[in-house]
């Protein structure tokens, strides 16, 4: 594809920027540390010879071997390794002991990974002998020279020593640790390292100019086409600040690149891709000519959809607006950003404890009728869970007394009654075998949480709702982690759950591995297996499946995310049985980068104003694709693909990838190749597929 300039910066006063609709935005801290920002803080790159290096064996330590390879820039360490797929741990810890005396550096290399992507970590030693296990700041991306920073810092669940959990100088920074990519993983592969020092910053990163955008709707989001203006201006005065920028696509493909002196007056970039999907425009502040810190800010260009006149979708997604009682938190304006990704329902809740705090009386208050009716005039229809324990009922356990569940059952009544007419979907509780919502006397153990009990809450809940409102549909099962609750999802069939619900739900999550490894669709045929078993007609909802995007053990790429989001949600709707997929979840739940559940989002969290990820873009363009379609088949494409076809209004569309191994295939006759961005690939021509979903589309 042929890539053309998009990028325009034009300098201005101030002044002339009264009139303009500009909107100031937080950018996001860039996980993908710069080697410029850093500067040598020792005279020793022990990356050169791989003398010294050591890689013990151990029972928890994957088997290594230390050789010579070839660097970037000359001479390199190599450590080959292979995991045999032991029952518990199983790492490489390889290295070469340096002691550091001085507090707040940084161990920086430039390495490059060939395999199967693991998880990296820095293993230090303290003075007083505690472990410390320290995050390496940049994703891991295999088969490319990378610069891979970690801070020397006090970290979290360190072991030994004197416990203080501080970082005690001297330090010695010995190994690099690298776990397998799940349990039970086997393979080989390797990391070159080259350029290993101990570095400091060169400034001390801190915000030397604010940004603000123009053009865009709330998030940086755009229908059919858009583009954007980001401006610039200076906040520090202690020398001159410019901005380095980049624009690249989910390819990291450059789309523009160019600076900015903002020492001269605010400066604005144009941003007009010209094309479909994520556009990331990575911008580096100066000072002086010396880089200080990393940012990045997203935009989103997606097909254009009428949410209104979609009847009936496969598609929805996990949001918390029950909890936005601080306006800041879950703000409306996603909810346009999920029309726009043509996002026909959400899933949220009206938690029992939260609007019966009185005993015997149930009152709504406003934030609830706010997001129900907003949902309403946008085409989006919500699932509501009818769920957890309350105080004034067995202890905020799971109610099993007659009183708990008369409750309960006046808690889903005043629900049902309040919001006839605008709430259809009821899932009856939220992963209830896990205790979720449920307070044991010993703050462990929580009873009353069995098959039995559940299928009893059921049939109370489904025939109070039903009672007010015939049409409701009403999903039982309570989101069971399937894979490892097949026992007690055959409990509550044995307790006759299936005769008071009108589909069953399930939370196959699965992350990091891909749903085609870990045989997500198997799962799925064995819950529906049971269903026939005893008796049951219920299809499946998926009201909880996701990959997140944090940083460290079982994190996700975001690229990642968005290739995992299409093919689960293909797969599943290949299977027949799924009726509707949810995706956890909307938005991020907070900016700790290092905590999976602050990262499961599909846009960033509204410190960060709400801006897309890559799975943004790829909902987006796979909801224009198969919104309203109906399976025809798998499609023989080739051996390697995972491909399959669903008749789309007068024609048929065919979504294909190659799990493991990429294959060209040719375009069948009359269709044109269409990426997971929505841009086209190729029409009349072969085309290589890979592990991003490929949609051949009828011309």
């Amino acid at each position: 594809m042929k890539i053309r300039s998009m990028v325009m910066v034009t300098l201005f006063a101030a002044a002339m920027f009264a009139h303009a609709d500009w909107r100031a935005i937080e950018l996001i801290p860039n996980d993908n540390q710069s080697d410029k920002a850093f500067e040598k803080a020792m005279q020793v790159n022990f990356a050169a010879s791989p003398d010294g290096w050591t890689a013990p064996p151990g029972d928890q330590y994957a088997t290594a071997r230390i050789a010579g390879g070839a660097g970037r820039s000359g001479k390199a360490v190599k450590i080959e390794y292979s995991f045999i797929g032991k029952e518990k741990l199983e790492y490489v810890n390889a290295g070469k002991e340096i002691t550091v005396e001085t507090p707040g550096l940084y161990y920086c290399m430039w390495a490059k990974f060939e395999g199967e992507v693991g998880s990296l970590r820095l293993r230090v030693n303290d003075a007083s002998g505690e472990t410390h296990q320290l995050e390496f700041e940049n994703s891991i991306v295999p088969g490319v020279w990378k610069f891979y920073a970690a801070k020397l810092k006090d970290a979290s669940g360190p072991w030994g020593g004197d416990g203080n959990k501080k970082l005690d100088y001297p330090v010695k920074a010995y190994a690099i640790v690298y776990d397998r990519p799940r349990r039970g993983f086997t393979g080989t592969g390797s990391i070159t390292i080259d350029e290993l020092y101990i570095m400091k910053k060169r400034l001390e990163a801190r915000p030397l100019f604010k940004a603000e955008v123009e053009g865009a709707a709330f998030g940086n989001v755009f229908s059919g086409t858009g583009a954007l203006k980001v401006r610039l201006a200076a906040t520090d005065t202690t020398g001159a600040v410019g901005a380095n920028y980049r624009v690249i696509d989910i390819a990291e493909q450059v789309r523009g690149s160019g600076s900015v002196d903002l020492s001269k007056g605010p400066g604005v970039i144009d941003i007009n891709p010209g094309a479909s999907g994520i556009f990331i425009t990575e911008l580096e502040s100066t000072l002086n000519g010396v880089p200080v810190a990393s940012y990045t800010l997203r935009m989103s260009v997606n097909p254009a959809v009428d949410l209104k006149s979609v009847r009936d979708s496969f598609f929805g997604i996990c949001t918390h607006y029950q909890s936005g009682q601080r306006p800041d938190y879950y703000p409306l304006d996603t909810m346009t950003q999920m029309a726009q990704a043509g996002i026909k329902y959400l899933r949220d809740e009206m938690c029992w404890s939260r609007v019966e705090t009185n005993k015997g009386a149930v009152l709504f208050d406003q934030r609830y009728d706010n997001y129900i009716n907003h949902a309403a005039s946008l085409g989006i229809e919500p699932l509501i869970i009818l769920d957890y324990g309350n105080k004034f009922y067995d202890e905020a356990n799971f109610p099993v007394s007659p009183e708990a569940l008369a409750g309960f059952a006046n808690y889903c009544k005043a629900l049902a009654t309040r919001y006839k007419g605008k709430i259809r979907y009821y899932e009856i509780w939220n992963e209830w075998t896990g205790g979720c919502g449920m307070k044991g006397k010993d703050g462990k153990n929580r009873p009353g949480n069995t098959p039995e009990n559940y299928s009893a809450l059921l049939k109370v809940a489904y025939e109070t709702v039903k009672a007010v409102d015939p049409n409701a549909y009403i999903i039982g099962l309570g989101g069971e982690h399937s894979e490892h609750h097949f026992n007690a999802i055959e409990g509550m069939f044995k307790a006759g759950a299936l005769k008071y619900c009108d589909a069953v739900s399930v939370h196959p999550y699965r992350y990091p591995r891909s749903p085609e490894e870990s045989d997500m669709v198997g799962e799925i045929m064995k819950i529906k297996d049971l269903v026939t078993k005893y008796g049951g007609k219920q299809n499946i909802w998926i009201t909880e499946v996701g990959w997140p995007t944090h940083k460290g053990s079982r994190e996700t790429t975001e690229a990642e995310q968005a290739r995992m989001l299409v093919r689960s949600h293909v797969l599943m709707m290949a299977t027949g049985v799924v009726e509707k997929l949810f995706w956890y979840d909307l938005m991020d739940d907070g900016i700790d980068r290092a905590y999976n559940e602050n990262n499961f989002g599909i846009i960033r969290h509204p410190k960060f104003y709400c801006m897309p990820k890559p799975a943004y873009s790829a909902y987006a363009v796979m909801s224009s694709m198969l919104t309203g379609v109906t399976l025809k088949g798998k499609s023989a494409l080739h051996g390697n693909a995972e491909a399959y076809e669903f008749k789309r209004g007068d024609g048929t569309v065919i979504v294909a990838w190659a799990p493991k191994t990429a294959c060209t295939i040719t375009i069948p006759a009359g269709r044109k190749a269409v990426d997971m961005m929505g841009n086209v690939i190729s029409s009349d021509a072969d085309v290589t597929l890979g592990t991003d979903p490929v949609y051949l589309v009828q011309k």
